[in-house]
């Protein structure tokens, strides 16, 4: 009985399942829609293909006559009503329209349970549209009742300058306008700055647009998402990367009403109100600013040798501390540059000393700060010098040459020559003979002896004391030590001599601080200071394992450079991603515990990782 009743659920189940495959297969279908048809010049908007099963093997159309702003972008959904399954899968694009015309859009496929489906073909219609403004943006329009347009929510980068000198500052800022309540938001790529140095600056954790603009006649808020000061390389036409995004909007909906049927009563303007209309659906719509483009100049000709790439309004000055001392002190020499540029990639310069003085690597102290007007501040460096031997130096004069922005013309500074004395050190002189007094001999039994008379007894050691074991030892160890030293120092000398092999070797060690310091910040959910220091720890180990210079230091230069290394290709995303989600987390916010400690176990990987790949 028990077995029966064991084959009559298996035969009710088959039969259930079968069923639904039936009724599956015969409702499998794969649609296109378009958030808007026409659209105009310039605008973007959404094509979606979705498929009411599950599938693989997606092939999306071809989009040439379109800018291709993301996409495609999968999602998936599954929804169980009064027991019924359903689920779908969709592939989204986010389109930008170009030029005007009738532009036909070809079938996309998709494989589903083993058969290839194929999405009808369908044509937008792109007609012109308003001028743009100078950054690129769409002009706002009023958006329709039934959605949100991309002129009532956008991101716009804006630059103080497109038009500048190699090494001038630019101003560059990542804005969002809206005009409609946003639930949420979040960064999906951040703007690349390919052939810029850049400094940010600091910005509140949390998103606030609370403050208004009118843009172009409409008023929205906004929120500055990013804020950067970006110093070109090179000379050409650079491109600020977009910024892409998405958010969720929420806006209102309204009753449908008739207005040939005298019965409704909802047809009443008095309930046109919208205190009757209190429904709400959520949106979401993706963001992307459009590329800007900064015409970069060379500085004109007739540079000095002195010159180093410096731009800006600077004051310069170096000084000695003392102008005579004893040998073997210690004397400071002091480089100090104030003023207003690209202050950040002034390195410390070479200084020539004369033979019998020995010198030591500078000491750095950056007092910079970064606000929307530039880099302002000054950096100090501290040169350490000990004069081994007395006798008259001559320290030759340090020159600092620069590009100011205001006179168009190349300025000079010189400090020096410094003379320095240098008397004999303490303990330098010859040691007195001292003389022993009467008192001091001590008097054995008389104060001399008789002479001896009777025949003597000579011992032989039978052994010169250049052959004594202990007398060798004692003489030739201090031989050894002092050459060890003598080849340690010259090593240590020429380690220290090319600076990107100190700052190769340095690398893990700075690496494994950044993330102690991250681990503080962690602990105390101080989330903004730890994703800073997890993002500086990534950087400062490939910048150093790589010996890639901060001026040129980018996801793409990292990338090839690892690739040049034969480092694994999934290690490469996995820095790729770390160093994306940190991006993510500093400038969109949504901090919270869980995801900081995955991100500190995730950077500890990546950076084990390459120290495997990368030794040296």
């Amino acid at each position: 009985m028990v077995r029966e009743e064991f084959m009559l659920k298996g035969i009710v189940s088959a039969v259930i399942g079968l069923l639904i495959a039936c009724t599956q297969l015969t409702a499998q279908s794969l649609s296109a829609s378009i958030s808007r048809n026409p659209v105009t010049t310039g605008e973007q908007f959404q094509v979606t293909f979705t498929l009411n099963a599950s599938g693989s093997a997606f092939e999306g159309p071809s989009f040439s006559e379109f800018s291709v702003l993301s996409g495609p972008n999968q999602s998936s959904s599954v929804q169980i009503i009064n027991g019924n399954i359903t689920q779908s899968l969709s592939f989204t694009y986010y389109l930008q329209a170009k030029t005007e015309g009738q532009f036909k859009i070809g079938s996309a496929s998709i494989v589903c349970n083993g058969k290839k489906l194929e999405s009808p073909p369908f044509t937008i219609s792109v007609v012109k549209g308003q001028l743009q403004s100078q950054q690129g943006n769409q002009q706002p329009q009023q958006p329709g009742s039934e959605g949100v347009s991309a002129e009532d929510v956008f991101i716009r980068a804006i630059v103080d300058k497109t038009n500048v000198y190699r090494g001038e500052g630019v101003s560059v800022t990542f804005r969002l306008y809206t005009r409609v309540q946003l639930v949420n938001y979040a960064l999906t790529k951040t703007a690349s700055l390919n052939g810029f140095y850049s400094v940010d600056i600091p910005m509140p954790g949390q998103l606030d647009i609370s403050k208004v603009e009118t843009v172009n006649g409409v008023q929205y808020n906004y929120g500055d998402i990013r804020k950067s000061i970006a110093f070109p390389q090179q000379s050409g036409t650079l491109t600020i990367d977009a910024m892409e995004g998405e958010c969720i909007a929420r806006v209102r909906t309204q009753r449908k009403r008739n207005p040939n049927d005298p019965f409704d009563v909802f047809n009443d303007p008095f309930f046109n109100d919208p205190f009757f209309n209190r429904g709400f659906r959520d949106v979401k719509i993706a963001l992307a600013s459009h590329p800007v483009k900064i015409t970069v100049k060379n500085l004109p000709p007739g540079a000095p040798a002195s010159f180093k790439g410096m731009v800006g309004k600077f004051s310069f000055e170096a000084t000695l501390d003392r102008n005579e001392a004893n040998a073997n002190d210690a004397i400071s020499l002091r480089i100090k540059l104030n003023g207003k540029g690209n202050i950040r990639l002034f390195n410390a310069p070479a200084i020539e000393v004369p033979p019998g003085i020995e010198s030591y690597e500078p000491k750095l102290t950056d007092n910079t700060t970064v606000n929307s007007g530039g880099v302002s501040g000054s950096r100090m460096y501290d040169y350490l010098l000990i004069p081994r031997n007395e006798g008259n130096y001559e320290i030759p004069a340090v020159t600092f040459s620069y590009f100011d922005l205001d006179k168009k013309s190349y300025e000079s500074f010189t400090s020096g020559p410094f003379r320095l004395k240098v008397n004999k050190g303490v303990g330098g002189g010859s040691m007195s003979a001292m003389t022993p007094s009467r008192s001091e001999v001590q008097i054995l039994s008389q104060d001399i002896r008789f002479i001896k008379t009777g025949p003597v007894n000579f011992i032989s050691t039978r052994e010169s004391f250049l052959r004594n074991p202990k007398w060798l030892i004692a003489s030739v160890l201090p031989l050894l030590f002092i050459t060890a030293l003598l080849i340690l120092k010259d090593r240590i000398s020429k380690l220290n001599s090319d600076a990107a092999d100190v700052r190769s070797r340095k690398a893990t060690s700075i690496a494994r601080q950044k993330l102690a310091a991250a681990k503080k910040h962690l602990d105390k959910n101080e989330h903004e200071l730890f994703y800073n220091e997890v993002s500086k720890a990534l950087w400062e180990f490939v910048s150093g394992k790589l010996r890639i210079s901060h001026a040129d230091l980018s996801k793409d230069s990292v990338n090839d450079a690892l690739k040049q290394k034969h480092t694994a290709v999934e290690i490469i995303h996995q820095f790729n991603e770390a160093i994306d989600q940190c991006e993510m987390a500093r400038f969109a916010g949504g901090y919270n515990s869980h995801s900081a400690a995955e991100m500190y176990n995730r950077a500890s990987g990546v950076l084990t990782a390459l120290q495997q790949t990368l030794k040296s």
